[in-house]
């Protein structure tokens, strides 16, 4: 899976991995609902795992998010499952320990794609590190649901599905581009779950 980090968990320099490095976008993962395991990019696998290494691998259970805070991994765990059953879109924002940045918050954006029968076989997504939105990274945010209609459902499953394509198709210079427009595009879904939560208050 291609990833802008290189092997050392760096940067690797280029003028379009700069800006992702700038903007806030960490990584992408797929999660294989028929094998229960999870993949990342190296960007993924850090933040998730702590370790880049475990980018690629097929990681299962505790495995695949080690790096979760422990008051949020049941409550994202719960939202994440519920989200795969009940639509194809999963929205979900917790906090991660990450080696060498401490506690970061993070969104976490993908899609779910169902077989003939309903049932969910793989959904993909990506990360967002969105810490500096935030004035307290010590509380857990349960991201509001995003509606059947709201424009950035669209917006986002045309560019996921976008991304796999040129990904199969070895296009990474494009998917870096698709990246800073999915990145700015997480952004404003997380000022819109914000916005939510500020009115319910």
């Amino acid at each position: 899976m291609e990833s802008r980090f290189g092997h050392d968990g760096e940067h690797s320099g280029s003028r379009l991995e700069l800006l992702l490095e700038a903007s806030g976008v960490i990584g992408t993962w797929e999660w294989d609902h028929v094998n229960h395991t999870v993949t990342y990019d190296h960007g993924g696998a850090l933040y998730l795992t702590g370790d880049w290494s475990n980018a690629g691998r097929p990681l299962k259970g505790h495995e695949a998010m080690t790096t979760v805070h422990r008051d949020d991994y049941e409550k994202m765990i719960e939202r994440s499952v519920k989200a795969t059953k009940n639509g194809s879109i999963i929205v979900s924002e917790y906090r991660v320990e990450v080696p060498g940045k401490g506690l970061r918050r993070v969104l976490s954006r993908g899609k779910t794609y169902h077989d003939a029968k309903g049932k969910a076989v793989r959904s993909h997504g990506m990360l967002i590190d969105i810490t500096e939105t935030h004035d307290d990274v010590s509380t857990y945010v349960v991201g509001a649901p995003i509606e059947a209609d709201d424009p950035f459902r669209t917006v986002v499953d045309h560019l996921i599905a976008a991304r796999e394509f040129y990904e199969s198709e070895g296009q990474h210079q494009i998917n870096k581009i698709l990246d800073i427009v999915l990145m700015e595009t997480g952004k404003l879904i997380a000022r819109q779950i914000q916005s939510v939560k500020n009115k319910q208050h």
